[in-house]
């Protein structure tokens, strides 16, 4: 019997205005729910795709070619945001020769092609819903890499893991989820994508254009479901039907009515410390507009120090520095190492212009996904009259949040949730 779809009156709560709260909303106006209501801790829209007033991208960047329009560049697309291409290169003079375009993509190509096999024949559920996997993607990415003999491939992965902040000792479920080995053979022929002016205006721009009601600097004191749905802020009491937690659900905890269930699963959730430096640089390095990567750094994994840096426009001074930290390093031994490292290339630093720590790749240990975590949350949506969506639910990507908000609203509309998972492609 087909249910009833939710009623077009329903006054509909989003905590969490980045890329899958507002692409969340935006669906949702599409569909003809006119009250809906974001809130948003930060005083700026768009959560990890952030940008400074000077065009800097803190922490969601680029995109890869040469593969189909996602979500997101169509979203950009139609909101006339252009975008520009850059190269990138490595900057250890060892591994030059190493990373060299050609060189050694024999043996790459081989455990591409085995991987590739595997992603589709023996670990095809991972590409679907994280609750029915195979045992074997509970291990890490890189047990799994060493049980199937593909070092040649995860090594060319790597840039892809420990270089954006994906922890390889995290189970494998996660990088089988993203980890395309096309893009991970092919991808250094071609060059990546950007947009011009910075990923934040995507979702301020789509906010304005859907006509979304987005209140900035909300700081939630409670959030009471026993009679519909009430959220106080220091300011003002709102009342509500529906709820949506866009963001990362451990950290709404402290203020929530939450279950003993909502306990238990949200409290297994785990993310890295991950760092962003705004910098401006001198050194001829630094003059070309491009994403330079500090190889030795990523492949021996190590802390504290630069994986990359990335130079946007040409025209201008600025860099952004990216770092994976230990647990509890100060940034000014961060800064330390990254003009160390720096210095070593040709470059030099010259001033420090913002900081972002990031709390990312929300993700759960191989424990949690032995009591079945990913099965207990997708029959955990729609409880309470709450629903979840955002990194937490797929992978800390902006083409996957915006995936898996766009098939939850689906969902969530129709009177579809608790289903048996919430599929992110």
């Amino acid at each position: 019997m087909k249910k009833e779809m939710l009623p077009k009156n329903t006054k509909i709560a989003i905590i969490g205005a980045g890329p899958s709260g507002i692409y969340a909303a935006s669906k949702l106006i599409d569909e003809g729910y006119k009250q809906v209501t974001v809130f948003e801790k930060n005083d700026y829209i768009g959560g990890k795709a952030c940008t400074t007033q000077r065009g800097t991208d803190m922490g969601a960047m680029h995109f890869t070619y040469p593969f189909p329009k996602t979500k997101v560049l169509k979203v950009s697309d139609s909101l006339g945001i252009k975008t520009k291409t850059f190269k990138s290169s490595p900057l250890d003079a060892e591994e030059k020769g190493v990373i060299d375009r050609f060189k050694g993509y024999y043996h790459l190509a081989v455990e591409a092609i085995e991987y590739l096999y595997h992603r589709k024949r023996k670990w095809q559920d991972a590409n679907a819903e994280f609750g029915e996997v195979t045992p074997e993607l509970h291990e890490s990415w890189d047990k799994l890499m060493d049980t199937h003999h593909l070092k040649s491939f995860e090594r060319a992965a790597t840039i892809g893991t420990e270089g954006c902040g994906y922890t390889p000792t995290a189970p494998a479920l996660y990088h089988v989820h993203h980890i395309n080995p096309i893009q991970v053979y092919w991808g250094p022929l071609f060059p990546l994508g950007a947009w011009v002016g910075g990923v934040q205006q995507i979702w301020e721009k789509l906010a304005k254009k859907k006509k979304i009601n987005v209140l900035l600097n909300s700081n939630i004191t409670s959030i009471n479901r026993k009679k519909g749905i009430t959220i106080k802020t220091k300011k003002e009491t709102h009342t509500f039907d529906e709820l949506i937690l866009a963001c990362n659900p451990k950290d709404i905890l402290p203020v929530l009515d939450a279950t003993k269930e909502e306990k238990d699963l949200f409290s297994q959730i785990i993310t890295n410390d991950y760092r962003v430096y705004e910098v401006t640089v001198s050194g001829a390095e630094a003059e070309e507009e491009g994403a330079k990567y500090f190889s030795k750094t990523i492949f021996d994994r190590t802390k504290n120090h630069p994986t990359c840096f990335v130079k946007r426009d040409k025209d201008t001074d600025i860099v952004t520095v990216y770092v994976s930290p230990s647990k509890n390093a100060s940034d000014e031994l961060i800064i330390k190492n990254v003009k160390n490292d720096l210095k070593k290339v040709g470059v030099t630093l010259l001033k420090v212009l913002s900081t972002k720590h990031w709390q990312h790749f929300p993700h759960v240990n191989k424990a949690s996904l032995d009591n079945n975590f990913y099965k207990k949350l997708a029959a955990w949506q729609g409880k309470n009259n709450t629903q979840g969506t955002g990194a937490v639910f797929t992978f800390d990507l902006m083409d996957f949040v915006t995936n898996h908000a766009a098939h939850m609203v689906e969902k969530f509309i129709h009177n579809e949730l608790p289903s048996s998972g919430v599929r992110t492609f």
